[in-house]
């Protein structure tokens, strides 16, 4: 990884701009302040990722430095867990006492049907969902048979129209 001296020389070309000379002379003025750095404790790691700060936004001050320290800091630091108030023991005891309930619950539900299925209503609805089945797969049949006879190749359409007109000529003459 470049130091912040490696960053500073490369950047000394005449394509620099303006806004790029302020950043450096913010940072150089805040890597002088050896207290400021000692009282925040900051590292190594902290110095090299404030050099490269520039995707963040321009630096206009030191305050602006401190700031993206502080914003750094805070997103390093590991996500506190959430407070509840309850124990992992009060937890597990909540979640068996909603487990054993919803089971509770899904017996209850149980018998209910059953007992409506042993009804005479229950064999009324029991038969008419039978039957209703039974006439799904009729009207799907004819329908397969609908579609194939309106596929059938022109040569066996004329045929069969052929054979019709003839048998319908023998009925004449007789």
């Amino acid at each position: 990884m470049l130091s912040f001296e490696d960053v500073r020389k490369a950047g000394t070309s005449g394509y620099q701009t303006e806004g790029r000379l302020t950043r450096d002379k913010i940072f150089e003025e805040f890597c002088a302040d050896r207290e400021t750095i000692a009282d925040l404790d900051v590292t190594a790691v902290e110095l090299q990722e404030l050099s490269r700060a520039s995707l963040l936004g321009t630096l206009t001050c030191k305050e602006d430095l401190l700031f993206l320290l502080r914003q750094m800091r805070e997103a390093m630091k590991p996500a506190a867990p959430a407070s509840n108030g309850l124990s992992k023991p009060e937890i597990n005891k909540m979640a068996e006492t909603m487990r054993r309930a919803a089971l509770e619950k899904l017996d209850e539900l149980d018998l209910e049907a059953a007992r409506r299925r042993r009804s005479a209503l229950g064999r009324i609805e029991s038969a008419c969902g039978l039957l209703m089945m039974v006439v799904n797969r009729a009207q799907s049949y004819v329908a397969q048979v609908s579609h194939k006879l309106d596929h059938r190749s022109v040569s066996s359409q004329s045929a069969g129209r052929l054979a019709l007109r003839e048998h319908l000529e023998v009925r004449h003459v007789d």
